[in-house]
């Protein structure tokens, strides 16, 4: 099973809540544990760490800029992760370094679950009444996810959520068609669930339910301009229709094509454009969009009445390209931005037309001069502790990248431990750094990270990590030798990986999520430093 948690916490570590706690199936996609010194921690029932999972609160989306300096963050941040539930847990706690902020605890006892609707029959579009009763022996507070089956249980989708006992409406109009089809209650109180099952019922197929994305009803067209008819229909049994199954109609130019994109040319005058999709049961239905086309006789993409209004040709395409006002930006483009085409400087703010279209300001608006362009990083310093007695990941951070407008950056680091997700990319960017200490000892250590983007400041982060129980790392048997036992140990695990279920980070020694011939030669390396067969005398450490 997973765990999955959300909540807050402050920037000082202050404080903290766990505003969510459910449990989901296996099939919930995991989350990545962060080294951020905010912690989520699994107990048992005697109070012993059995899981423990780093989080990333977020303080805010993107740190973002204005063109009047930089956007201040919120104290408050946001988390949501998804982790193993252990078998063993009974509590969940939210920490900061060591410092408990919040604790999620329900009672030992399975909540209870029974339905009394639907008890079977037939639908056919109407909604179908689901109720239920859920209980707790320890009375935890019940969250309630109802799900579908269209294949008498082998498969569910999530149709409705609730909490405690109650009733919904869930309409068969959005469902699989079915003739054995199921309801399920799921009732959680956070670590525990229980679950029941309806009698079998039938769903009618329906029709499918299409939609127009472009052109939209009501929009002017020119009859220059090549039009792109988008759109598409879902369907309740066959999911998104392909392609083929849609077809387009105009009343005034009768059969378009098929698809879900297509590109089309239409004449001057009033549109009624349909899509019809049809499903694999044969049943159709359509959506419409009313357009107009009006003339542009030249293929300028100024519209014949513009022209004529403006005291232009419609009949010549050239004198749209002119510049009446010398400000480099052509007729045609500034009645796309709605300037004066005869002042080169529309809203009298000193900078012409041209320069706050470059930019990127309004050349409508008398607004301030965009600040000068700056790379920004958040975090601006990181701090890891690497304890190489465990078996978890190696520390790593996001670190967030941006810009006022985007350029494209470069990352760099004066020491060979640290190794990151990217090494370039285009702003904003999130760029994973991540500690790898295998060739480092005991100790305290300092080390840059680089930010540069062309024609801007650099960006130096500086890094500290601390390397804690070296020994430890090498000594992957844990009877406190370095020996050729670790290393064969190392070795007998070749080829294993983090995407199988029972891997063990102890034995990958770089951490780089396989365990390969690299992690031979840190072994090697560790049992010929130590001269062979050396007995380790280190502080007790609980495994």
């Amino acid at each position: 099973r997973r765990l999955h948690v959300s909540g807050t916490v402050a920037r000082d570590g202050s404080s903290g809540e766990l505003s969510r706690v459910e449990s989901l199936s296996e099939d919930a996609q995991l989350s990545l544990s962060f080294e951020t010194g905010y912690w989520l921690i699994q107990r048992d029932a005697g109070g012993a760490e059995v899981g423990r999972m780093g989080l990333f609160p977020v303080f805010d989306t993107i740190h973002k800029h204005d063109d009047h300096g930089p956007h201040e963050e919120s104290p408050l941040g946001f988390f949501a992760a998804t982790t193993v539930l252990e078998d063993a847990t009974r509590t969940v706690e939210l920490t900061h370094e060591s410092t408990v902020l919040d604790t999620f605890m329900p009672g030992t006892s399975a909540p209870v679950v029974q339905i009394s609707s639907p008890s079977g029959g037939s639908f056919d579009g109407d909604a179908i009444p689901v109720a239920w009763t859920a209980t707790d022996a320890d009375g935890d507070a019940l969250e309630i996810s109802i799900d579908y089956s269209a294949d008498d249980g082998a498969t569910w989708i999530p149709v409705a959520s609730s909490t405690g006992s109650g009733a919904v409406d869930v309409l068969s109009s959005e469902l699989a068609a079915s003739t054995q089809g199921r309801i399920r209650v799921v009732a959680s109180d956070g670590l525990s669930s229980g679950s029941a099952m309806s009698a079998a019922f039938s769903v009618a197929a329906q029709a499918p339910r299409p939609f127009i994305s472009a052109p939209l009803d009501g929009d002017t067209l020119s009859e220059s301009q090549i039009v792109d008819l988008i759109g598409g229909a879902r369907d309740a049994t066959d999911g998104y229709l392909e392609p083929s199954a849609l077809t387009w109609q105009s009343d005034r130019d009768g059969d378009l094509g098929s698809g879900d994109l297509l590109s089309v040319q239409l004449s001057v005058g009033v549109h009624v454009l349909t899509l019809t999709a049809r499903n694999s049961a044969g049943q159709t239905a359509t959506a419409t969009a009313t357009v107009t086309v009006m003339g542009d006789y030249d293929g300028d993409s100024v519209l014949d009445s513009v022209e004529a209004a403006d005291g232009l040709n419609p009949l010549t395409p050239a004198d749209a390209l002119s510049d009446a006002d010398g400000d480099g930006v052509s007729w045609r483009v500034e009645q796309q931005w709605g300037t004066n085409p005869d002042v080169a400087d529309s809203d009298g703010d000193g900078r012409n037309d041209d320069e706050e279209i470059g930019q990127g300001t309004n050349p409508t608006v008398n607004d301030p001069v965009p600040a000068p362009n700056a790379l920004a990083v958040w975090p601006m310093a990181l701090t890891f502790t690497a304890d190489l007695s465990g078996d978890d990941a190696l520390p790593q951070q996001p670190v967030q990248v941006t810009s006022h407008a985007p350029v494209s950056w470069t990352l760099s680091s004066d020491a060979d431990w640290l190794v990151f997700s990217q090494a370039e990319g285009q702003t904003p960017g999130v760029p994973t750094v991540l500690v790898n200490p295998a060739a480092l000892d005991n100790g305290v250590y300092s080390a840059a990270l680089t930010f540069s983007a062309a024609g801007l400041d650099a960006v130096i982060v500086p890094v500290t990590v601390t390397v804690t129980n070296k020994g430890d790392y090498c000594d992957v048997d844990g009877n406190g030798v370095l020996d050729q036992a670790d290393v064969d140990a190392v070795s007998a695990r070749l080829g294993s990986d983090n995407s199988q279920t029972g891997f063990v980070y102890r034995y990958d020694l770089d951490r780089d999520g396989d365990v390969d011939q690299d992690d031979v030669v840190l072994a090697q390396r560790c049992f010929a430093a130590e001269g062979g067969g050396v007995r380790l005398y280190l502080p007790a450490v609980q495994r």
